[in-house]
């Protein structure tokens, strides 16, 4: 009777582990989505920074200033995707720091979860030699 509590006990903790773990790797699934969204999201912004600054270079080479700021690449325009792009970046990094931390303990997580295990093979062992002796 107690060696099957002590069992049972043990199983409920991997089977909590289990769903722990699941769900921290579900969270990272989202989190690498959300940083790679990102990431490409700042290669856009710089494109677009690129062909806007090539845009007003060749203008002004060619002597038309007022083409410099046009609707389409005008200064709030280049401001904005400036924004974007920083902003894109810190949401990229911060993505990449959470996905460290997040492994951490996803890490410790399937450590406990062994250490579960083994002690549950122990309980078991021992249960097997209680049944034996009796």
């Amino acid at each position: 009777m107690l060696v099957n509590w002590f069992a049972g006990k043990h199983i409920k903790k991997i089977n909590d582990l289990q769903k722990a773990i699941d769900q921290l790797r579900e969270w990272l699934d989202f989190n690498t989505k959300n940083e790679k969204y990102c990431l490409e999201d700042v290669a856009i912004h710089s494109y677009y920074l690129e062909e806007a600054f090539r845009h007003t270079r060749d203008a002004r080479a060619l002597g038309f200033e007022d083409c410099c700021h046009n609707e389409s690449y005008g200064q709030y325009g280049l401001l904005s995707l400036l924004e974007c792009k920083k902003s894109s970046a810190e949401m990229a990094e911060y993505y990449g720091n959470t996905r460290r931390s997040v492994l951490r303990k996803l890490v410790l997580l399937e450590y406990r979860k062994k250490k579960e295990i083994e002690a549950l093979t122990t309980a078991q062992k021992i249960r097997r030699l209680f049944c034996f002796l009796c």
